[in-house]
Formats: structure tokens, sequence, C-alpha cells
């Protein structure tokens, strides 16, 4: 009750010269909302021939394309960029999440730069794009949905998986 007369009447360190005591400041911390979280992941790309060349290309194009606000056509409204499912796999079993690394919930692509000189010199092939020897991709992704406590149970997680 001191407390709150103290924070009403804007008189500092009422409290404390009541009472000899001070609010906890620490217990502010235990909880305040939940947080989204962030992930970032950096990929080195170095292709091999004109193809995988061509490949990288169209990864960091679709990448960057995608995690653009889109227009609606009366051009009125502007429209989510994609979301995206990211995940570790385990070899060989198609869509099983792997258990000793973490998951994600759905994402949104919030961040794609390139570093297109990764090695620190300009390098490139002998093709008619003059594609990079080598990339260097940033990716940052933030979760659009907390993770609840709920979540691991309803997961069907053994109990030994890391989870979320």
């Amino acid at each position: 009750a001191t407390a709150l007369a103290g924070k009403a009447a804007g008189a500092a360190g009422l409290l404390s010269r009541a009472g000899g005591a001070i609010i906890n400041p620490n217990l502010t911390l235990l909880f305040n909302n939940p947080e989204l979280r962030k992930f970032t992941f950096t990929i080195d790309m170095h292709p091999r021939s004109e193809r995988e060349a061509t490949n990288v290309r169209r990864i960091i194009r679709v990448l960057k394309q995608t995690m653009a606000v889109r227009k609606e056509s009366s051009k009125f409204f502007l429209l989510a960029p994609n979301l995206y499912r990211i995940g570790f796999f385990k070899g060989g079993e198609p869509g099983k999440e792997h258990g000793a690394l973490g998951r994600s919930k759905v994402c949104a692509l919030i961040g794609c730069s390139v570093n297109y000189l990764p090695s620190g010199s300009y390098m490139t092939f002998d093709d008619e794009r003059r594609t990079m020897t080598g990339y260097q991709m940033t990716l940052s992704f933030n979760e659009i949905e907390p993770v609840y406590y709920s979540d691991y149970e309803e997961a069907g997680l053994a109990k030994d998986e890391i989870g979320y």
C-alpha cells in the first residue's frame, strides 16, 4: 500500500523511508509478455558448375522476392509477405524432424542479406551472367506465434527430444 501511495504521489523512496524496505526490482524480470523468437542462419554457397550457379541465383532471388510486401490489386491494401516453415530433418526420413535439434513454428523472413565477396575478392565464373564463385547469405526469421507450454505435449515429442 505504501508503494502504491508513493507511486501515486510521485514521492520516490517513500517505502524505504517509511519501512526500511524497497520493492524487489527483479520481480519485473519474471514475466511481462511472451516473446516471439528470432532465428538467424548463415549459408555459404559456392557453385561448381553453370547449373549450380543458376540455382544459387534463383535461390537468392526467390528468398528476396518472397520476403517482400505484396500489393493488393487495387493498390489500396498491402498484403503480408510469405511465411516459412523451417526445420531440421533427419537424412533418409522425409518429413521427420530431427529430435536432437530445436524446432520452430511458422516464421516470417524479415531479413535477407547477401555478401557477394565472402572470400574477400571479386571472382566470377566465365558464364553469361558472370556469376560469383561464392555467396554468403544471412537469413533472419521471426516466429509469428509464441511457443506455449502446451506445444510440447501437443507435438507428441518424446521426453528426450529438444522440441521448441
